[in-house]
């Protein structure tokens, strides 16, 4: 039982130490000479948002979900993973982006930390 303990306490440990430097990440900004709304809007390209590039990390205040994202140019690529509770790593999705497109498998978890839907993507489009 001692053990067990110990174990729980290295890990939780572990995950808060974890979780302080994924706090401090902030997200590097590339400004764009065109419009990065991609919606056809009529900013002319002057546009003057930044676009995301690098590791994501956010919060959602209402929720709690935490996301943790990778970007290139303004696009989601790479991992995708977002946590019901980030200190106890219990994950809610998890899945891929390439070129903006959700890829290959996404799972979703329960608060339970148990698998309850598993759906595969192909450039974004869901597969039967």
């Amino acid at each position: 039982m001692a053990k067990k303990t110990v174990k729980r306490t290295k890990a939780k440990a572990a995950v808060k130490t974890r979780v302080k430097a994924k706090s401090k990440l902030k997200t590097k900004a590339v400004k764009t000479d065109s419009c990065s709304c991609g919606s056809g809007c009529s900013c002319g390209g002057s546009d003057d948002r930044a676009v995301f590039h690098g590791l994501y990390a956010s919060v959602d205040p209402e929720t709690g979900v935490f996301v943790e994202a990778n970007y290139s140019k303004g696009t989601l690529q790479g991992e995708y993973t977002e946590y019901y509770d980030m200190e106890a790593e219990i994950i809610k999705t998890r899945g891929r982006y390439e070129g903006g497109k959700k890829e290959g498998q996404w799972i979703s978890y329960g608060k339970d930390g148990k698998a309850c839907s598993v759906e595969s993507y192909r450039q974004g489009r869901k597969i039967k």
